[in-house]
């Protein structure tokens, strides 16, 4: 697969405009500037491209980037952002531990008992949510009850949704499970569609795959109950069907299958490829997604793109949806992929005692927010947290200054950081590092070499060049 190597601009200025953190990028008829302090990005024509080059801006040329948000007008801080504002929107409640599978990378313990979070504390929960919105003006919210396998509390998840209509009407709420899949049949699909809720499915590719990763607890393979629940989903007409697979160092080679599988008997979901994260435990550290494996994912799932255009399918994975998404219009709609970790900002987990914390996969004492006994609403919890837990320490290295995808890795996932560390102590993810290093300099060849079937892939008409 072909990738996009940066030019670093010098800084300069010219007619009192400061040009500074600019990387350019040369395809064959146009080109891509960054800048990496903002995330803001542009395609540009061949004749500009020649221009930022050799460093002769016209006039046309930097009222164009100024208008953008590329550069600024010095002695101005115009592209410095306000790292404190904020707002939290995403809320992810743990409904239980308990599970039906036991999938070889999960770090969840399926067996555990008296795991699931009760009445009492859901109405604790929910209510707390109602009151930092109500505070912040916040009126669209996501709400995603997760576990162990979600569904097994399934008429709590509905409680939430019937808790919102009556409690706090003026919210619109958004309501999202993950599930392996095992428990859906025809009656859970109606009440699903009944109470709105979006649903998103864990399948790891085809059968062969999918279950040498994901079997139940008595070591059956799942595979095909969870293709029967998808298209039962699907026959009572519930749309927007998203599903994840896990990426191993076993299943790898085997991604240009799992993609024909999407394409050929799953036609109608969106699915998302997830690289396997180096664990926190150790005997599962030879599942992982490698530095020598790490550009041949990328490189497998970006040739598929290519060939099956070829074959008249747009492949939309929602990796590169979002990297795409960051690339042209900077969205900063991803949690975890659009401006670094937001987890604890725009993003709060509640566990089963009502504890919050600011991501999913941590649950230690010394970076808890609070709990929603406490008198404090949910804001003035994060801001007291924001410069006292050292899970929001900055992370920074020498080579990030020195990168033109800065803005949106931020040093990467935390959460990654204290399992790669045993603490966030201020270094980046080198995981997350190699990752965005991988898929960005191939999305940026995407973007100027495939402009057209970029723009298929985010479902745009037209998109200009300057």
């Amino acid at each position: 697969m072909n990738t996009l190597k940066p030019i670093k601009i010098i800084e300069n200025e010219v007619h009192n405009i400061k040009i500074s953190n600019l990387y350019l990028f040369k395809g064959s008829n146009k080109g891509y500037i960054i800048n990496s302090m903002n995330g803001i990005g542009m395609l540009i024509s061949s004749e500009f491209y020649s221009e930022i080059e050799n460093g002769a801006f016209s006039d046309e040329l930097l009222s164009k980037m100024l208008s953008r948000g590329l550069i600024e007008i010095s002695g101005h801080n115009d592209l410095t952002e306000d790292e404190t504002e904020f707002k939290t929107s995403f809320f992810l409640i743990d409904m239980t531990k308990r599970c039906n599978m036991n999938c070889i990378y999960c770090l969840r313990n399926p067996y555990a008992e008296n795991a699931n979070i009760s009445f009492e504390m859901m109405d604790k929960i929910v209510d707390k949510i109602i009151e930092y919105c109500h505070i912040n003006n916040v009126d669209m919210i996501d709400i995603q009850p997760w576990g162990g396998e979600t569904f097994l509390e399934k008429e709590k998840i509905f409680y939430i949704r019937k808790k919102l209509d009556q409690d706090a009407p003026d919210i619109k709420a958004s309501i999202s499970v993950e599930t392996n899949g095992i428990l859906l049949n025809d009656e859970l699909a109606e009440q699903i569609k009944k109470y709105n809720i979006k649903v998103g499915v864990s399948i790891d590719g085809t059968g062969d795959i999918h279950d040498q990763q994901r079997r139940d607890l008595l070591n059956n393979p799942t595979f095909e109950k969870v293709v029967n629940g998808i298209e039962c989903l699907h026959k009572h007409g519930i749309n927007n069907i998203g599903t994840i697979s896990v990426i191993t160092s076993e299943s790898i080679s085997h991604i240009d299958d799992i993609i024909d599988f999407f394409i050929s008997r799953l036609p109608y979901v969106s699915f998302k490829l997830n690289h396997m994260h180096s664990p926190g435990n150790r005997k599962m550290n030879y599942l992982a997604i490698t530095d020598d494996k790490c550009e041949e994912m990328i490189d497998r799932i970006m040739n598929c793109i290519l060939l099956y255009e070829k074959k008249g399918h747009i492949i939309k994975d929602g990796n590169v949806i979002c990297g795409l998404n960051n690339l042209i219009y900077r969205k900063d709609n991803n949690i975890c992929h659009s401006h670094g970790c937001m987890g604890g900002k725009k993003m709060i987990i509640f566990d089963q005692k009502g504890d919050i914390y600011p991501c999913e996969l941590l649950d230690y004492p010394d970076i808890k927010l609070g709990n929603v006994n406490e008198r404090s609403d949910i804001g003035t919890m994060i801001r007291n947290a924001l410069d006292q837990n050292s899970f929001f320490l900055k992370k920074h290295d020498i080579k990030c200054s020195d990168c033109p995808w800065n803005y949106y890795c931020q040093g990467g996932c935390t959460s990654a950081v204290i399992y790669e560390n045993g603490v966030n102590n201020g270094s980046i993810s080198v995981d997350s590092c190699r990752i965005n290093k991988a898929l960005y300099e191939r999305l940026v060849w995407l973007l100027t070499e495939k402009t057209e079937l970029t723009l298929k892939i985010i479902q745009k008409e037209k998109e200009g060049v300057i």
